[in-house]
């Protein structure tokens, strides 16, 4: 679900371009071509195409130029991909406003992956903001979701070095994602947490990778057994885990 952000006319929030944006006059539709002309309402291009064709009066041009020259509020709709995005770009260099951007993500898997960037970097006490990612976890619609999603907060735990947390976490995590469907998003969320407890540690790896093994039958789905193959070679050394945060 994207969210309304109210700004003047021209306005742009911080870390947002053009194109990133979708914009509408309260009461009336807007669009924007990315130049640096900035939004204008589509009845504005209407008319000048009308004008164009001879269909448009003198006076219904000069009224939409009026419209124009007011200064008019309107709705920004940034979708939650965008708002994790501003508050991850936040992260490093200005925790504290990315945690202010976090919170508001409107989507919970969204949301819970933008605290985790957070926790990794913030200058405060990361254990209280991978809480709060936890919570948004919890408040995701399905197995999958709640348990993948936390990946990343098990991830920034574990390179803040927190293992006892992030042990706990991945426990919590692992007895929700073992149970996943189907049997193809259980396969997706095991990968992503085995991914995540090699920040932990080997050993910790290993273990999820028997969960994954044992709740993924190869022969079930065609993810199940990409999952197991990849799985088996990140233990061996032949392929590197993702990282979450670069």
């Amino acid at each position: 679900m994207a969210s309304c952000l109210r700004v003047r006319l021209r306005q742009i929030p911080d870390g947002f371009s053009h194109e990133d944006t979708k914009a509408r006059r309260i009461g009336d539709s807007w669009t924007t071509d990315g130049t640096e002309a900035g939004f204008q309402p589509r009845a504005h291009h209407n008319l000048h195409f009308e004008a164009a064709s001879g269909l448009a009066s003198s006076a219904a041009l000069a009224a939409e130029s009026s419209l124009l020259e007011r200064p008019s509020t309107f709705c920004i709709q940034v979708s939650a991909t965008q708002q994790r995005d501003h508050a991850r770009a936040l992260a490093k260099s200005n925790p504290k406003k990315a945690l202010a951007q976090a919170r508001v993500v409107g989507e919970p898997w969204f949301r819970a992956q933008a605290l985790s960037w957070v926790a990794r970097f913030t200058d405060g006490d990361p254990v209280a903001v991978a809480s709060e990612a936890a919570k948004a976890a919890r408040e995701c619609d399905d197995d999958y979701k709640k348990s993948a999603v936390r990946a990343w907060e098990i991830a920034a735990l574990a390179e803040r070095e927190y293992i006892t947390e992030a042990r706990k976490s991945l426990s919590e995590a692992l007895a929700l994602g073992k149970c996943a469907e189907p049997t193809s998003s259980r396969s997706e969320a095991l990968l992503l947490l085995l991914q995540a407890a090699f920040r932990i540690g080997r050993d910790d790896a290993a273990k999820v990778y028997e969960v994954l093994k044992a709740s993924c039958p190869i022969a079930e789905h065609w993810r199940g057994k990409r999952a197991v193959r990849d799985g088996g070679k990140m233990l061996s050394g032949e392929l590197e885990p993702r990282p979450f945060f670069r």
